[in-house]
């Protein structure tokens, strides 16, 4: 049992000397590859992020033009249905190139319940 016990610890000083001798610090700095990669993902994301905003800026622009143009009784006429239906997709496309915009704040309470009331309303 003494024998185990010894070849056992002899083992385990073995393990913890190699692993303290593994764990040496070493400098690890980016490839410039990567760095270059990286510069070229950061632009590439700042342009689409201004893509998304310029979508979510003409999507408010789209919800109001549909919202004037149904005041203006676009609605009425032959097959008024047809002419409804348009407008829901729209403002549901509208909706969704407004919501989630990264780098905008997150709508409030408020601003959904005020959304949820004027699809209610038509």
């Amino acid at each position: 049992m003494r024998f185990a016990t010894l070849i056992c610890s002899a083992i385990a000083v073995f393990l913890l000397a190699a692993l303290t001798r593994s764990q040496d610090p070493v400098e690890s700095r980016p490839s410039d590859a990567v760095l270059a990669r990286l510069e070229i993902l950061e632009k590439q994301m700042t342009q689409v992020q201004t893509w998304i905003q310029a979508q979510a800026k003409q999507a408010e622009a789209l919800a109001a033009a549909l919202d004037t143009s149904e005041k203006e009784g676009f609605i009425y006429g032959i097959n008024p249905k047809s002419r409804e239906v348009l407008l829901v997709a729209f403002r549901a496309h509208a909706a969704t190139l407004r919501e989630a915009v990264p780098g905008q704040a997150p709508a409030t309470a408020e601003d959904a319940a005020k959304g949820e009331a004027e699809k209610g309303g038509r």
